[in-house]
């Protein structure tokens, strides 16, 4: 008889040896009990395929032949996962203690939990956003129109961005970050996988979004700590890159969740945010 993983971790890697090493030795020391580990690597050119076929045996290697889109690479890892939980894990976050038990915990003391996010933290320990609303018109203008620093006082902005006060427990929140999510086997097989029209933007938001109107709930568990690194494959990408798959996305998830007025309005913000980022790109080069 096949033995079911309790875990099957899921980590979709781009150019991240140095990273991926941490996290994959941050894994093989602290979680003990029995789980597979998934690694979908999107074509790196650092030698990471061959770092971990080298260095990580056990570990369940995709290579794939081209840099695929985070949701078409984590359906990949997902399809072909097998345990009673699937982990989303970035390749730049580091486990400092036993996350995933208390997360395990946490869902199945509800069987009506979609999906269950630790709190984010960076490498000194301090808090990481780990936790946002659903994206409106007006908080998605404001950044858009790169007026996020200047604007962050604004009340629909602190709702956009406003988590859980410390010390409370696990918390429904509407979205936790996609760099760890914690999916019941139930909950994958009745909501689905990721939407493959996304690239690279939006679309754990859009999982989320799904997960909430077919009533289920996505937590918040702030006792679990992982730390974050944050935005290590992105850095590799031109802001104008970035740009493009921050607005396609946006738009992806307007068409399917905002108003006709909504997305109207948006078409005639977008052309102005491509102009500012390539007055972006001209004063500061990426």
């Amino acid at each position: 008889m096949v033995q079911v993983p309790m875990v099957s971790i899921v980590i979709v890697s781009w150019n991240s040896r140095e990273y991926l090493a941490r996290c994959l030795r941050s894994i093989q020391h602290w979680v003990t009990y029995d789980h597979e580990i998934i690694v979908v690597d999107n074509a790196s050119g650092d030698g990471s395929p061959d770092f971990v076929a080298r260095s990580f045996p056990k570990v369940r290697l995709i290579r794939n032949d081209q840099n695929f889109s985070f949701a078409h690479a984590s359906n990949q890892g997902m399809r072909v996962a097998t345990g009673r939980f699937v982990v989303l894990l970035n390749p730049d976050t580091e486990l400092i203690e036993e996350p995933f038990q208390s997360m395990i915990a946490t869902s199945q003391a509800d069987q009506s939990i979609a999906c269950v996010g630790p709190e984010l933290v960076n490498e000194d320990r301090s808090h990481q956003p780990s936790v946002r609303h659903f994206p409106r018109l007006a908080d998605q203008t404001v950044i858009l129109l790169k007026l996020r620093p200047l604007l962050q006082w604004l009340p629909l902005m602190k709702r956009y961005m406003t988590e859980p006060p410390p010390g409370t427990g696990p918390t429904d929140v509407e979205q936790i970050m996609g760099a760890v999510m914690l999916i019941p086997r139930a909950a994958l097989e009745a909501i689905g996988l990721f939407d493959e029209l996304y690239p690279n933007w939006f679309e754990e938001v859009d999982w989320c979004t799904r997960a909430r109107q077919a009533g289920w709930r996505v937590v918040y568990d702030r006792g679990t700590k992982i730390v974050h690194t944050g935005g290590t494959s992105f850095r590799q990408v031109l802001t104008i890159k970035k740009q493009r798959w921050l607005l396609t996305g946006l738009r992806r998830y307007a068409a399917k969740n905002w108003s006709k007025k909504d997305r109207l309005v948006l078409s005639g913000v977008i052309p102005v945010s491509i102009i500012l980022s390539y007055i972006q790109l001209v004063i500061k080069p990426r």
